[in-house]
């Protein structure tokens, strides 16, 4: 399996075999709103929800998104480092749970050369 047809849901992760993920906390950005909904980092490139190794990689991540008020949150996720998929172990969601893109500190200095680092991320959209 490659990258390009990683495991979309968590139901299909456990059809496969869980060689290579492994059991991690994450750190994920989020705008800080008083309204309903949820508005985390993405990528740009296919819209999934980002998670990072640390708090350090979703701090430099945070650096390149445009300015807003916004928050670092602890997800819990089966990861596949070499993959850069996660799945949320804490979504409602249960085996519909969708893939998100895990980064790591070589994934964030490695992001595609042919697309700008400031590029490769941006706001869920729907607040203005």
């Amino acid at each position: 399996m490659t990258n390009n047809d990683r495991p979309r849901t968590l139901s299909e992760l456990v059809r496969l075999d869980l060689a290579g993920y492994r059991l991690r906390e994450t750190y994920y950005l989020q705008l800080t709103h008083g309204l309903m909904g949820f508005f985390p980092a993405i990528m740009t490139s296919d819209r999934t929800m980002l998670v990072c190794e640390s708090s350090v990689v979703a701090l430099r991540i945070a650096h390149l998104l445009p300015e807003r008020e916004h928050t670092i949150e602890v997800l819990r996720c089966l990861v596949d480092e070499a993959r850069g998929v996660a799945f949320s172990l804490e979504s409602k969601d249960g085996f519909e749970t969708k893939a998100l893109t895990y980064i790591d500190a070589n994934k964030f200095f490695t992001i595609d050369a042919n697309q700008e680092r400031e590029l490769a991320f941006k706001w869920a959209p729907g607040l203005l």
